[in-house]
């Protein structure tokens, strides 16, 4: 939480804020030299006083406030005086450069008045000749002649300083007096401003702990969806390539690189005319690719549009296979549909992650609204998810390597929450690991709306056990098999649950992201919660051979993944960040960046090096280390990390 500021009275006619109590770590960026991983950037940017009321007093009605006038008033005859109060906020981490008061004269004069500072102990609605507080020490700045319906400026940057509330008093210098819009004009451009111009001060920090370093830095021109590694060390990447000449559409681009980097082929499926929303990727223990995606109309991958699939084909999954080079296997389409009222139309049908066996099978996760068939038995997403706009169900399918169907399974949404099926991951004995959230009464147990869990089932497709995070509410965004066939988890949630016999607690509206171990068995081992200002939100996991967990996810504002607080350059709404925590759960080492890329690749190789990336946004820039980075050198951006 952002700590809770107290008030105290500066000089200079302001009153400043002081901040109470600070986390460690917040204590740390303010001393003079930043810790390593951080730098302070001396940013500039421009801000604004929030107005806190104005007004003007008359010496001919000496008990008669003037709240409600449109303009506020320095003249001098009959006397009259202008006050104006702003109060300024966020400034505890910066230097003010410029501040500026802007007013608009409606009226102009020969000699316009002389701005000083005052006590800003006042009200609009009571304040009048008797009552108010005198100037300040010598004028803050003059302007001399004043023209009519022109803006005037006042540099008052020696007075406003820091954070606080200001007040300031426009005294007449000429009988010949001015009118100047007030807060309570009908044209708000007229109205007045407290510009600053701001350099910010406190460290900007984007890594920390011994490892993350970044020893490679690879770009793409298409736009990056997901990567798998092989067993070599090599990758694979996913991107979506789109094309701006007729057919149009949107194509499947695949590319592999060596352990080092090195391009080795590229493949394009087919060359233009699709309309495709690419999902993810992962690699068989042939070197095969397996994929999914979603696409409408027909379905070609070069060979010609793929059974049951013509140029109306709605919204719909697909599942391929492509060879160890790239080459095209096979595809199937599905789709779902609603029933609502007597009537049918097309339903959502949306996978979410992938994962393969010792055997090569395609195992799929995801949620969907109606029913379906992927070609078993008929599977009902529930009664909540056929109402157009309705509910989400999950699914969990199996199909071997030729793509055939194994097994699969549909999980009901509740009336009040979805049931969906967010990661997956198999073990060592081929059992198959979700992760998710669950509402309602399914195979997955009963459970209130937005209930996380991990579950294992076998590789036959029967439920082996579930382990549900009960009064949390979020969802479980990574599943990985640790050494011994321990489960990892991560993911994002709020309220309180008990693990391991203690109990976690993330507390108010936002969500915090959770890591956590279960035995083989379902056993609790440990689990731990990370939070910053706001909200964190996990979407994905990996695992090395020595058990040590890497996460990737988005954060707000700022963050803390066990190392310290994270607070990149430009960091916004959606700051993509990247982690690695020992098997126990303690912080090794975390890395953020500022919004502008949307994370979607994270692997690992044999040696331990973490590759993580994703797309670059057109309109954003981000900075790695001291290097900034943005869509015009290559939409795909992929760093290699050190273990």
């Amino acid at each position: 939480m952002l700590p809770l500021l107290g008030m105290t009275v500066g000089c200079g006619g302001a009153v400043t804020e002081e901040a109470g109590a600070r986390r460690p770590q917040a204590a740390e960026m303010e001393a003079a030299t930043p810790p390593p991983g951080c730098e302070v950037l001396g940013t500039e940017f421009n801000a604004t006083g929030r107005p806190a009321g104005d007004t003007y007093v008359t010496q001919e009605a000496p008990d008669t406030p003037n709240p409600a006038s449109e303009v506020i008033i320095s003249d001098g005859n009959p006397r009259q005086e202008a006050y104006l109060r702003f109060r300024v906020d966020g400034l505890s981490e910066s230097t003010v450069i410029q501040a500026t008061l802007r007013l608009y004269a409606q009226d102009g004069s020969s000699n316009g008045p002389a701005l000083y500072a005052t006590s800003p102990d006042w009200d609009e609605h009571s304040l009048t000749w008797n009552t108010r507080p005198p100037p300040m020490g010598p004028p803050l700045a003059n302007v001399g002649a004043i023209a009519s319906g022109t803006f005037v400026e006042y540099d008052v940057t020696a007075h406003v300083t820091a954070s606080g509330l200001y007040g300031f008093v426009l005294l007449p210098e000429v009988g010949d007096g001015t009118d100047f819009a007030a807060d309570r004009h009908p044209n708000s451009t007229l109205r007045p401003e407290l510009r600053l111009r701001v350099r910010e001060t406190r460290p900007r920090c984007q890594h920390f702990g011994t490892g993350g370093a970044v020893t490679q830095v690879l770009r793409g021109p298409h736009q990056a969806n997901d990567l798998a590694v092989d067993g070599s060390g090599g990758f694979t990447t996913l991107s979506t390539r789109f094309h701006d000449a007729p057919p149009y559409g949107s194509s499947l681009h695949l590319t592999h690189s060596d352990a080092n980097g090195t391009i080795q082929w590229t493949r394009t499926h087919p060359s233009s005319g699709m309309s495709l929303t690419l999902g993810g990727l992962v690699h068989t223990p042939l070197g095969n690719l397996l994929v999914y995606g979603h696409h409408s109309g027909a379905l070609d991958f070069g060979t010609g549009p793929i059974p049951g699939t013509d140029a109306g084909t709605p919204h719909s999954l697909f599942i391929a296979k492509f060879s160890p080079t790239g080459q095209f296997v096979w595809a199937r389409s599905f789709r779902s549909v609603v029933h609502d009222q007597g009537t049918t139309s097309p339903g959502q049908l949306r996978a979410v992650d992938i994962a393969t066996d010792a055997n090569g099978s395609l195992i799929l996760t995801g949620e969907f609204q109606g029913r379906m068939t992927l070609g078993g038995s008929p599977l009902d997403a529930g009664p909540s998810t056929h109402p157009s706009g309705g509910r989400w169900g999950m699914f969990l399918a199996k199909f071997s390597w030729e793509g055939t169907h194994l097994w699969s399974h549909a999980f009901a949404a509740g009336a009040e929450g979805n049931t969906q099926g967010q990661a997956l991951s198999t073990d060592s004995l081929g059992n198959i690991l979700v992760g998710g959230t669950t509402s309602g009464t399914n195979p997955l147990g009963s459970a209130p709306s937005q209930t996380p869990f991990i579950a294992r089932f076998l590789p036959t497709g029967e439920r082996h056990w579930v382990r549900r995070l009960d009064g949390a509410r979020g969802a479980i965004m990574g599943v990985a098999a640790m050494p011994g066939d321990a489960v990892a988890f991560s993911g994002h949630v709020r309220n309180t649950f008990t693990f391991a016999g203690a109990p976690l607690t993330s507390p108010g509206h936002w969500p915090d992201m959770v890591l956590g171990v279960l035995e083989s068995s379902s056993t609790d081992r440990w689990a731990r919660l990370y939070g910053g200002v706001e909200g964190e939100y996990g979407r994905g996991l990996v695992v090395d051979a020595q058990g040590n967990l890497v996460t990737m996810g988005l954060f707000n504002d700022m963050t803390d993944l066990g190392g310290g607080i994270l607070n990149p350059y430009r960091a916004g709404e959606v700051n993509p960040y990247v982690a690695s925590h020992g098997p126990d759960g303690n912080h090794r080492w975390s890395r953020a960046m500022g919004q502008g890329l949307v994370p979607s690749m994270l692997g690992l190789t044999p040696s331990g090096e973490v590759l993580f990336g994703g797309a670059l946004l057109d309109s954003e820039v981000i900075r790695v280390d001291q290097t900034e980075y943005s869509a015009a050198g290559g939409t795909t951006l992929l760093l290699r990390l050190s273990p």
